[in-house]
């Protein structure tokens, strides 16, 4: 139920940008406890007809604005990140994960390694709008209705290789992403978890293959 009405609370200020020429978009706004899926979308502007991707029970907001001042309105993932405690950041960008970005990790590439944004129901999409008219206490009202499509994103598995090295899906890594990492045709790429375990304390190393995996850049 609480989805739901995030939903419509939604879906009503979409159509209230869709209206609103002088606003641009709007920037995703979170909120205390967001999980780390949220967190590295935190501040990210958007296009007025652009989709709201969220999970069940995701608190966060669109804030209407211009592209200019979208970075005003919320926090930024690491600004997110370095508010919480060692025990939250564990918690919510599991313990290897919140220890690379303690170690210089880029939160995004952390969490998109991953998994990608999965949402409780496919997204509602706005494309444009059209005109209606109203017939109200004898006057006719010209108004404009959003015009939407639904958007039903993919999910990215984590995967546990025969060695124990937990990777991702080949196909979750973009051609040029594997050119920049050095990755050949076919190679995963090594996960937070397994980086740490294979530095056996080594800070260096562990540096060395956060870089060479682009979780450093």
């Amino acid at each position: 139920m609480a989805t739901q009405l995030q939903d419509v609370a939604r879906s009503t200020m979409a159509t209230d940008i869709a209206t609103r020429p002088a606003i641009e978009g709007y920037a995703r706004q979170i909120t205390a406890g967001a999980c780390s899926r949220c967190a590295i979308l935190a501040g990210r502007f958007y296009r007025w007809n652009e989709g709201f991707d969220r999970h069940p029970n995701c608190n966060c907001e669109h804030i209407p604005t211009t592209r200019d001042a979208a970075g005003d309105v919320t926090t930024s993932p690491r600004e997110y990140f370095d508010s919480l405690d060692k025990a939250e950041q564990d918690r919510i960008f599991t313990k290897a994960g919140a220890e690379a970005i303690r170690m210089g990790a880029d939160p995004a590439q952390v969490v998109n390694a991953r998994s990608g944004m999965t949402t409780a129901q496919p997204t509602v999409k706005v494309i444009g709008q059209r005109e209606a008219h109203l017939d109200i206490a004898g006057q006719r009202i010209t108004t404009y209705e959003p015009i939407t499509e639904t958007v039903t994103p993919s999910r990215r598995r984590l995967i546990r290789d025969e060695g124990g090295l937990y990777t991702t899906e080949t196909g979750a890594l973009s051609r040029a992403s594997r050119q920049r990492m050095g990755l050949a045709e076919g190679e995963r790429r090594l996960m937070p978890e397994s980086i740490l375990e294979m530095s056996n304390g080594d800070r260096e190393q562990a540096l060395s293959l956060l870089q060479r995996y682009g979780y450093i850049r």
